[in-house]
């Protein structure tokens, strides 16, 4: 798991990376944090008593983050970000398989791309629901509970739930990275990514929860401040998710397979000089 934490924040903290990342995801994820709130399950904490005469579908329509308003905008919002995971996935990908970080042809990169990274998203999203579902499940049961018992059994409840999330997502990792790498199949690639895990898949759920347990914690906070600070760390969330799990899921797969990365000792393919 800390070697996993070491070569991410090593890829990401370079100067120029963290430039080309930051242009790739700041506006969608602006957009994304004024229309969707990540781990809107949070929202039970912070005031309890207005889930308690909720029925079932009630908690869940508001812990999944779906909320009662227009469902046009939030829908837009989920599709901007896909397309700006699809580029952050581009440029990673290239970047640590030839070294050039250079972003050119958004929109061509946009068309090849999208059609790996959609089967892997909407994977992400139908586990998502089942985690949502469970989580409503469990605020259903927990909203009974005396006053003093409720936050610390939910929470304990929530970390139980977050980790399983983690263990399940952790399974999806090596999915983008081993299709463009092989040219499989999205089924197939499934199949030979959850393989590739081997004995490394606990260390890379671990991974995984140390960054969703930050991110929901914040959150929390968040939803009680206001709506300002909701949005600005909303956007926040989306911005350093995206790039967090999308570079995991490089670093993680280069380091099992074994494979090289090229933007370790990065050659200008493009410079004339380094023709043979």
């Amino acid at each position: 798991m800390i070697r996993y934490l070491k070569l991410i924040t090593q890829y990401v903290f370079k100067k120029k990376t963290a430039l080309v990342l930051f242009l790739t995801a700041i506006v969608p994820s602006m957009i994304a944090g004024v229309f969707l709130t990540p781990f809107s399950e949070v929202s039970v904490f912070s005031n309890p008593d207005k889930f308690r005469n909720m029925n079932f579908m009630e908690i869940y329509w508001r812990a999944s983050g779906y909320g009662t308003g227009n469902w046009f905008l939030p829908l837009l919002s989920l599709v901007l970000f896909t397309m700006m995971v699809t580029l952050l996935v581009a440029t990673v990908d290239r970047h640590m398989r030839i070294g050039d970080l250079r972003f050119r042809n958004p929109l061509r990169r946009l068309n090849e791309n999208i059609w790996v990274v959609i089967p892997v998203f909407v994977a992400f999203l139908l586990i998502k629901e089942v985690f949502d579902i469970a989580l409503s499940l469990m605020i259903y049961l927990c909203l009974g509970l005396d006053a003093t018992l409720f936050t610390p059994i939910l929470a304990l409840c929530y970390l139980i739930a977050y980790f399983g999330f983690s263990v399940v997502i952790a399974l999806l990792v090596n999915w983008v990275p081993h299709s463009f790498d092989t040219g499989l199949s999205a089924p197939k690639s499934l199949a030979s990514s959850v393989k590739l895990c081997g004995t490394h898949h606990m260390s890379i759920a671990l991974a995984i929860f140390i960054g969703i347990v930050i991110i929901s914690t914040m959150m929390s906070f968040a939803i009680m401040a206001g709506e300002l600070v909701r949005i600005l760390l909303s956007a926040l969330s989306y911005y350093s998710l995206s790039i967090y799990f999308v570079v995991m899921m490089y670093v993680v797969y280069y380091d099992i397979t074994g494979i090289e990365r090229e933007d370790i000792n990065v050659v200008d393919i493009w410079n004339k000089k380094n023709y043979v």
